[in-house]
């Protein structure tokens, strides 16, 4: 099976890159050694665009709890939008934007991009094999964790911002 990126690095004239790091909502994750993370944003009005990838192949560690992805410097989710709901109660939408994440040369599930806070998003997958809707959790210590070695994930979210 051929994978690819829901994104393409998006036109570096009119996005701008920025450092994005991978927490947990308990512990933190290590990505493996030579794990590359590129992330972009753009900002349109109070709408904050950010395309997310993120690949490794030697395995890191766990960490516990789910990973949330934080915002560009200076940026802050507007939580009171309607419409915008959090991770949590349970698995709310609508979602911010979507997601891939892959598992070894074969596996791999697809979700949407949820608002964790006002400054971290997080991913949450549908079971891909069962060809449904239903949120089988999100991406940390229970799925396409950073302890397995070939791991990527990649994203597109749309975020109102404040």
């Amino acid at each position: 099976m051929s994978q690819q990126n829901i994104t393409n690095s998006p036109n570096p004239s009119i996005w701008t890159s920025f450092t994005t790091t991978i927490s947990g909502t308990s512990t933190a994750p290590t990505p493996g050694s030579g794990a590359t993370l590129t992330s972009y944003y753009l900002q349109m009005g109070k709408m904050l665009f950010i395309n997310m990838n993120f690949s490794q192949i030697n395995a890191g560690s766990a960490g516990s709890g789910y990973y949330l992805f934080n915002l560009p410097t200076g940026f802050s989710i507007n939580t009171s939008v309607s419409g915008v709901l959090s991770v949590g109660s349970p698995y709310s939408y609508p979602s911010a934007g979507s997601c891939i994440a892959t598992l070894g040369n074969n596996s791999y599930d697809t979700g949407s991009v949820l608002v964790h806070s006002s400054s971290f998003y997080a991913l949450a997958l549908y079971n891909a094999s069962l060809n449904s809707s239903f949120i089988i959790g999100n991406v940390g210590s229970g799925y396409y964790i950073l302890g397995n070695a070939i791991v990527t994930y990649s994203a597109t979210a749309m975020l109102p911002i404040n």
